[in-house]
């Protein structure tokens, strides 16, 4: 459902806070004796194309939010693995700080168990 505008620019009073903290403890079955928290992103990741539903996020949307997070010393990491097949929704040729973007050779080519580290081929 539509959120009022209010409730976007409110900050939460302690009872809120509180509801919000007892809420994820019985949503996650934390133990009593445990602590739930509840804190601002220093870094942020997203999948884009999303796996397994293909949900997209529009690159100016993502560049945005990259912008607000380095903007207060925070990262946004893409990860773009399931890329290849919409090259347009590459953020690659945009990095900039506050924007990692990670790609992956072995999703789209079916080389999951594929691994290579520096001096590899000196070690056939």
């Amino acid at each position: 459902p539509d959120v009022p505008s209010p409730c976007w620019q409110r900050l939460p009073d302690s009872a809120a806070h509180q509801a919000l903290l007892e809420a994820a403890a019985r949503r996650w079955d934390i133990p009593a004796q445990a602590r739930v928290v509840a804190g601002e992103a220093g870094a942020v990741v997203v999948v884009n194309p999303n796996n397994p539903d293909g949900r997209i996020i529009a690159p100016e949307r993502l560049l945005e939010l990259a912008g607000r997070l380095a903007a207060r010393g925070g990262i946004l990491v893409v990860d773009e693995a399931f890329c290849d097949e919409r090259p347009d929704l590459s953020l690659t040729a945009l990095v900039r700080p506050g924007l990692v973007v990670l790609r992956s050779f072995g999703k789209f080519f079916g080389l999951a168990g594929l691994r290579w580290w520096p001096g590899a081929a000196s070690r056939r």
